[in-house]
């Protein structure tokens, strides 16, 4: 399979490593630590993984996700997010599966965005919800 990086669609092709954190190294080592260390295949909630970090759980599952989302885009680190949480991809098939899936959820989306925008097209100034 031939993947292209490289398709206007994507917003990140290529985030710098200086870029704006929002979150601490020491958070972001602990997080890719933990998921490094997990058995194989085993998928953690953010806040599981907050907990195992020694965060807060109830306060930091969204800083959790964050933590991921910034090892991903910003340090190119594989982590895999599924319906069950999260987990560190061990294989590059592993990873593919997972980038297939986003462009399927990205296709779905552009999809309902491109429906939206002919709706508001066509809808008249003074809609109120009715007479469609």
């Amino acid at each position: 399979m031939v993947i292209d990086l490289n398709l206007n669609h994507f917003i990140y092709t290529s985030l710098p490593d200086s870029l704006d954190l929002k979150t601490s190294s020491e958070e972001r080592k602990k997080v890719l630590f933990f998921l490094v260390n997990a058995p194989p295949g085993k998928t953690y909630t953010a806040p599981r993984i907050a907990e195992a970090c020694g965060f807060n759980p109830l306060k930091t599952a969204p800083k959790t996700r964050k933590i991921i989302t910034e090892l991903i885009e910003c340090k190119r680190s594989p982590i895999v997010a599924t319906n069950k949480g999260f987990k560190l991809a061990r294989s590059r098939s592993e990873l593919l599966e997972y980038y297939e899936s986003l462009m399927r959820r990205h296709r779905g989306l552009m999809r309902r965005l491109y429906s939206v925008e002919s709706i508001i097209a066509h809808l008249p100034e003074d809609y109120k919800g009715e007479g469609f």
